[in-house]
């Protein structure tokens, strides 16, 4: 007959195996499907493998004796009843796959606060309880073959340091008639997984939303995503009052992000002034985003592309924050910008 066990887990381990293991299954569900290209309020269920702590357990031999005994997670069986399935908030799974891919092309300046961070600092030979440290302990007895409290090793904690560092990031577009409900939604569902982003990255960070079409203007978010208007479109005023608003900022010590979205139509005569200020805001800013959005439903097997990023594509191989990109589907156009592979 077993005994009732006790364990005490290290509730931080498990929940960083969790995690590991969630992101794992995320990079599979990427791979198959495009769970980032759905309504930021909807929920994404996921199913991941049951995870359990190692332990030793005690227990009576058919004999009348007693041993121990090492022990994994639960007993064999139908693999479906060791699984279990999640059901995540887009913010949630926002956390989980920006920590998994990293961001090595962001480079931050500015530090005018400093923020207290714990950290993990190796092992050692003293501390709580909570900060046991199994698997060297368990090396220790096997090594020093007794058990004692000279042989436990603990995870050393200790009191660091971090600037904090202020973005402030501006969502602009196009919001001429020819900017269809289709393209609308595209726009709100990579500007959520962008703001996800840079609020996971910046404690202080300011959103400024604004639409143009001969001329451009600040709005609120609803008015930004949902929002239709006749007329032409002149897209360099939406970077002329960009620049104009960012006098109103140290420079030196805010990061600064635009994200421009267009179906790709402008008045040819602006598309040289247009230039002129993307680079000129190049040398100031971290990154210059241009989205081109096109419907996923197309016709005869291609997609129309606009006459911006034709103009702006070149720009791309001169200067390494700015970038032009089709938003179609949402993960390839967020992963062409935010990550490199091997550099994670």
């Amino acid at each position: 007959m077993r005994y009732n066990r006790t364990r005490n887990i290290d509730i931080q381990r498990y929940i960083d195996r969790t995690k590991k293991v969630v992101q794992r299954e995320l990079e599979k569900a990427l791979s198959k499907e495009d769970i980032l290209d759905v309504d930021p309020g909807k929920k994404v269920k996921i199913r991941i493998p049951y995870i359990d702590e190692p332990y030793f357990k005690f227990y009576e031999s058919g004999g009348g004796g007693s041993g121990g005994s090492g022990s994994g997670s639960g007993d064999n069986g139908d693999p479906s009843e060791h699984s279990i399935e999640l059901e995540l908030t887009l913010e949630e799974i926002a956390d989980l796959l920006f920590e998994y891919l990293g961001l090595p092309n962001l480079k931050n300046k500015g530090e005018d606060e400093l923020k207290e961070k714990f950290r993990v600092w190796g092992v050692t030979k003293s501390g709580p309880k909570s900060r046991i440290h199994r698997r060297k302990t368990f090396y220790e007895m096997l090594k020093q073959k007794r058990i004692d409290h000279y042989v436990f090793r603990y995870r050393d904690i200790r009191k660091t340091e971090e600037p904090i560092f202020s973005a402030v990031v501006y969502l602009a577009r196009d919001y001429s008639g020819s900017m269809t409900e289709e393209k609308k939604f595209r726009v709100r569902s990579a500007s959520f997984w962008i703001l996800n982003l840079l609020r996971r990255l910046y404690s202080k960070i300011e959103i400024k939303f604004l639409v143009h079409d001969t001329s451009a203007k600040f709005c609120d978010e609803h008015y930004f995503f949902y929002s239709s208007e006749g007329g032409g479109t002149t897209c360099s005023s939406a970077f002329e009052l960009i620049e104009s608003d960012m006098q109103k900022y140290d420079i030196d010590n805010n990061n600064f992000y635009i994200f421009y979205f267009s179906d790709g139509e402008n008045d040819p005569s602006d598309n040289s002034k247009l230039i002129d200020k993307i680079v000129k805001l190049s040398s100031i800013v971290n990154i210059i985003v241009y989205g081109e959005v096109l419907d996923k439903t197309n016709t005869y097997g291609y997609y129309y592309q606009g006459t911006l990023l034709k103009i702006l594509e070149p720009l791309t191989k001169n200067y390494d924050n700015i970038y032009a990109k089709k938003l179609i589907n949402v993960r390839s156009f967020l992963m062409d910008i935010f990550y490199r592979e091997g550099e994670k």
